[in-house]
């Protein structure tokens, strides 16, 4: 029986690995290729980069029973949500590091979007409305994304429009007296296009003292200069209200978090095949207001720089600045106000000295205004011995600017600190079909549990302990769409 197993296991991995040899006779029946921006800031397949980078489209997550873009990443491997219901905060951690969402980048289409007094996303800022795909980055990615991307990043790109006229409605009602609505309009003419969004969620919870109420409305107009350019001008606006209601053996009533958070931001880019510039400019802003006394407000200013370079076939070249300040005012004690500044350069390239192998370096050298200087490095090699093989070595460094909580907030607070770092060894190997399909798991069903658990503080981004997450029989009322 033992034999009979190991043979068969034997032949199993010879028929795989050999399998993509006899498709390259197969001309034309190779499935679309996946294309994702986050890993190097321009267009690649997954299976061309060092980092381990993974996506979910919006097919992928239409198919998910999820409230916001980040609690549909609970299905990915090595991913953990940590949540106390299927509505408010569900905060990241990737292969063990997020201390809550602290170590993880959230972006929306590559701007950080985080509380600037913590450090943390309010994640349930993030509906499905208007999302097109989201890309994940699993392990450091500092010298793309900062101090933020310790443990990993989540890009979060938004929808644009692809027909002159495009309506969806959407509404729908389920048990413990949820509703949910959902409105896009968007359209696209001449050199114009715009994108208009706004969402509504509404539950009692499935528990006592575990209701929520939230509402979001995006916005987003953009404009061609010419052949090459491209003017985008986009804003947001969430608020919602979520009850906590802690541990099941110890339920504590009438804990809840309310919370504003909205973001304005202006984009120019121009580029060729050979050469392309991407600036953006943004305003983070938001208030937080806790059952316990707390009460704050704060901002993120912040700018960003892209220059893309191909000086040839083989190769492509990055580089970039990005600034931020962040400020913050606590009307609960401790009173005060506080600010601090990042100011950071960049570089990363990609080499293939043959069409099998690609080599790539990246470094950034980053000042805080508080700690000084950090640089963080990357050294990554892509190789492809046979078709549908791949395989992968990476060596970089992340690390993680002190937030101001940490700094000034609360008794263990520490002016002095400074920032956290994490190395990494990557080795992988990547095996996919004769159709360019490689195994990843299946979303789960609606009704299957998904993981709880977690403890902390809502004031320093933390999940009270999570329970059971409720199964929403969701029943869909209207639905409508046209273009």
């Amino acid at each position: 029986m033992v034999f009979c197993r190991s043979v068969s296991l034997a032949l199993t991995l010879v028929l795989f690995i050999f399998l993509p040899l006899a498709a390259q006779e197969r001309e034309g029946e190779e499935l679309h290729e996946e294309i994702v921006v986050t890993a190097t800031l321009s267009p690649k397949s997954p299976k061309d980069v060092a980092l381990n980078v993974e996506s979910l489209s919006r097919k992928d997550l239409e198919r998910l029973w999820a409230s916001n873009a980040v609690g549909a990443l609970n299905l990915l491997p090595g991913v953990f949500v940590n949540r106390s219901g299927e509505f408010g905060r569900m905060d990241i951690d990737i292969r063990g590091l997020g201390q809550n969402g602290r170590r993880v980048a959230i972006l929306v289409n590559g701007r950080p979007e985080k509380m600037s007094l913590f450090g943390c996303a309010v994640t349930h800022s993030f509906p499905l409305d208007n999302v097109e795909r989201v890309e994940i980055i699993k392990g450091p990615a500092s010298v793309l994304y900062g101090g933020e991307a310790l443990g990993g990043v989540v890009n979060i790109l938004t929808r644009r429009p692809t027909k002159p006229v495009e309506t969806e409605l959407f509404t729908s009602i389920g048990s413990f007296g949820t509703k949910m609505g959902n409105l896009k309009q968007g359209g696209k003419f001449n050199r114009w296009e715009y994108f208009l969004t706004y969402d509504y969620q509404e539950s009692d919870g499935h528990t006592p003292s575990s209701a929520y109420k939230g509402k979001s409305a995006t916005a987003f107009v953009g404009y061609r200069l010419g052949e090459s350019s491209y003017l985008r001008l986009s804003g947001k606006f969430f608020t919602g209200k979520k009850e906590e209601p802690g541990p099941v053996e110890n339920p504590s009533l009438g804990f809840w978090n309310d919370y504003d958070r909205n973001s304005l931001e202006a984009e120019f880019s121009s580029g060729s095949e050979t050469k392309g510039l991407t600036l953006k400019a943004y305003r983070n802003f938001g208030k937080s207001l806790i059952s316990d006394g707390w009460d704050s407000k704060d901002y993120t200013n912040g700018s960003l720089l892209h220059f893309h370079l191909r000086p040839s076939e083989r190769s492509r070249l990055t580089l970039g600045a990005e600034y931020r300040r962040f400020g913050g005012e606590s009307f609960h004690s401790p009173r005060g106000e506080w600010t601090k500044d990042e100011q950071a350069f960049f570089f990363y390239g990609e080499y293939s000295p043959l069409s099998l192998m690609t080599l790539s370096s990246g470094g950034r050298l980053q000042r805080d205004s508080l700690y000084g200087w950090d640089f963080s490095p990357q050294l990554g090699v892509v190789f492809f011995p046979l078709k549908g093989t791949t395989l992968r070595f990476l060596v970089n460094r992340g690390f993680r600017s002190p937030q101001l909580n940490e700094l000034y907030l609360f008794p263990s607070s520490q002016p002095d600190l400074k920032p956290e770092r994490v190395s990494q060894t990557r080795e992988g190997l990547e095996l996919r079909n004769g159709l360019g399909q490689k195994f990843r798991p299946l979303p789960r069903p609606a009704h299957e549990p998904l993981p709880d658990g977690g403890e902390g503080s809502d004031r320093d981004c933390g999940q009270r302990e999570g329970l059971p997450p409720l199964h929403l029989p969701e029943h869909r009322l209207f639905h409508l769409s046209g273009g």
